[in-house]
């Protein structure tokens, strides 16, 4: 029996406006199995982040129902704008959500500074944000995310202010440690190459108010790296997710 981690039913969100109601989301539903790494790929405005922000609990007041497997002690999410405390270190920054879990300070330091020296950037670990570059900032929010071990990772459009070339660096950082940790992921993005190359399903989502309107299977077997982007089977995902998504781009 496949252990269900993330189930939403119905979904849905209306915002109220000096007009009327807006109808920003759904009715949508999906499940995530353990372990599974889902991406939902939408046209822009289509609703991606109004469903982010019901996930994360930002929004709370939405129709239908959102469940959390029982199993699941720990939610991290990595957001595009990073995220993180200004008057922190990176190094505190990473050990914050740390020492909110009752680890001791020293141990929570030592757990922080592995996951900036895996995420390459210990050499930074007294800086503060500010005097960090933009793909370090992203590399701090993710080693922040993780270092609580999650079991339910969210991933809202992470990488999207981030040049091309960094952007496929993190996602490839992303997906081997994703790979080596077994996380229930679920990440928000527009990016047809990252969500072929890290996901294990894609739900493709219609222009506002959002609904599912087609799933797609991702057919490349785990572990699996960056050389991915070269096969043609690569190319022909990206077709057909671009021309089911074309009609909704405005």
């Amino acid at each position: 029996m496949v252990d269900i981690s993330v189930k939403a039913e119905d979904l849905s969100v209306h915002y109220p406006t000096k007009s009327g109601t807006f109808h920003a989301l759904g009715p949508i539903s999906f499940e995530i199995e353990q372990g599974e790494f889902v991406s939902i790929l939408g046209p822009s405005g289509c609703g991606k982040s109004t469903l982010a922000k019901v996930l994360t609990g930002i929004i709370q007041d939405y129709e239908g129902a959102f469940n959390v497997a029982a199993s699941i002690e720990t939610i991290s999410t990595v957001f595009q704008d990073y995220g993180v405390f200004p008057w922190k270190t990176a190094l505190e920054n990473v050990a914050f959500p740390l020492r909110e879990k009752g680890l001791d300070k020293s141990h929570a330091l030592e757990v922080a500074h592995t996951w900036l020296e895996r995420l390459r950037i210990d050499a930074f670990a007294d800086s503060y944000p500010f005097q960090l570059s933009g793909g370090m900032k992203q590399r701090l929010s993710i080693a922040r995310a993780l270092a609580t071990e999650p079991q339910f990772l969210i991933l809202d459009e992470p990488f999207a202010a981030i040049d091309t070339q960094l952007r496929e660096l993190l996602q490839e950082e992303l997906l081997e440690l994703q790979q080596s940790r077994n996380m229930t992921t679920l990440q928000f993005t527009h990016n047809y190459d990252e969500a072929i190359l890290l996901s294990d399903r894609i739900l493709l989502m219609s222009p506002s108010p959002a609904c599912l309107v087609e799933e797609i299977h991702i057919p490349f077997a785990r572990p699996r790296n960056a050389a991915l982007r070269e096969e043609s089977a690569f190319a022909d995902i990206r077709i057909r997710l671009r021309d089911i998504l074309r009609p909704g781009v405005k």
